[in-house]
């Protein structure tokens, strides 16, 4: 392909993968959680792209979808809350950290654009959450390559 792109003159776009991860956290009382996370596409069609899910300080990863992590612990709005997402791998892309912030909604749904250059090998994410009709700032990401 890359022959025909070049008798063409055509240059090849820069490919990226894109990925929408839904990240939901329940809170059962003020220190009783559950995180619920799971990939969707554009049109919100359950999507598998994840292997694994692990929140810090935590023993056990949850391995299977919809990946669900009850926790105990008493949050303080604000608090940061990190999850390290594993990926299949299908593209080489390493595992990386968001970080979740805390508010003390009973149920807080955030959307989360994912955007993988194989090139680079670096994730960018952006938040697309929302709490009611409140757009979340953007997370903090920490790539763990």
């Amino acid at each position: 392909m890359i022959r025909v792109m070049e008798k063409l003159n055509i240059p090849i776009p820069t490919f990226i993968l894109h990925r929408r991860l839904i990240v939901e956290l329940n809170t059962k009382d003020q220190s009783r959680h559950q995180f619920k996370v799971y990939g969707v596409d554009v049109d919100d069609t359950p999507a598998t792209f994840l292997r694994s899910v692990k929140l810090e300080d935590t023993r056990r990863a949850a391995t299977s979808e919809p990946f669900e992590i009850n926790f105990r612990r008493d949050l303080d709005p604000g608090t940061e809350l990190k999850l390290e997402l594993e990926f299949m791998g299908n593209y080489g892309e390493p595992n990386v950290e968001i970080v979740y912030e805390y508010h003390e909604d009973r149920e807080v749904k955030t959307v989360y654009l994912l955007e993988y250059d194989p090139q680079t090998g670096v994730w960018n994410v952006r938040t697309q959450g929302h709490r009611g009709d409140k757009e979340l700032p953007d997370v903090s990401v920490i790539d763990l390559t």
